[in-house]
């Protein structure tokens, strides 16, 4: 017995081997354990490709009346929790003339309880900058989206507020303002 190997160095391992496997058409005699393996912490996305990502979820959730479970764009996949984190630092860094890409943590949780307010209000390019900004903070601090965000008009359900960020309205001014700061 080796010890215990670690989860990075075992899931770098088998996928060493995997890919052995699919080269070779057989499984390899060995394999070295790389006690450095480290696993992904953040995935880096253009801002182009966030206002995409929400142009497609809004096109999905449109057709098909649910959101679905991940979004993939720029060949990236990401959980609506992480999507989420990207679309709110998209809306901070548009909010600023930040045109940057976006790191964003991996393993982002869900809710664990969602909860809200019954609103139906619009909320002022100040206010919703705000509310993106808190998101982003609390995802940063707790990596997991939270129950509700805090509103001028509220407090916003999770749902509602993927709902919010993603309207026809604000993604033709996330793309516009995306495009014009090239």
């Amino acid at each position: 017995s080796l010890g215990n190997i670690k989860y990075e160095s075992l899931v770098d391992a088998f996928a060493r081997i995997l890919s052995f496997y699919h080269t070779d058409k057989r499984l390899p005699g060995h394999v070295a354990i790389n006690p450095d393996a480290k696993t992904q912490s953040s995935k880096t996305i253009s801002l182009k490709n966030v206002v995409t990502g929400a142009t497609n979820l809004k096109a999905y959730y449109d057709k098909n009346g649910k959101l679905p479970s991940t979004v993939t764009v720029g060949g990236i996949t990401f959980t609506l929790p992480e999507f989420l984190y990207a679309m709110s630092q998209a809306i901070s860094q548009i909010g600023s003339s930040d045109t940057k890409n976006i790191n964003v943590p991996v393993d982002v949780a869900a809710p664990s309880n969602p909860s809200g307010d019954a609103i139906s209000s619009d909320l002022t390019q100040k206010n919703f900058l705000t509310v993106a900004k808190n998101v982003v903070s609390y995802i940063d601090t707790n990596k997991k989206a939270p129950n509700y965000a805090s509103s001028a008009v509220g407090k916003i359900i999770y749902s509602k507020f993927k709902s919010f960020i993603f309207s026809s309205t604000n993604l033709e001014i996330l793309s516009f303002i995306a495009t014009s700061s090239k």
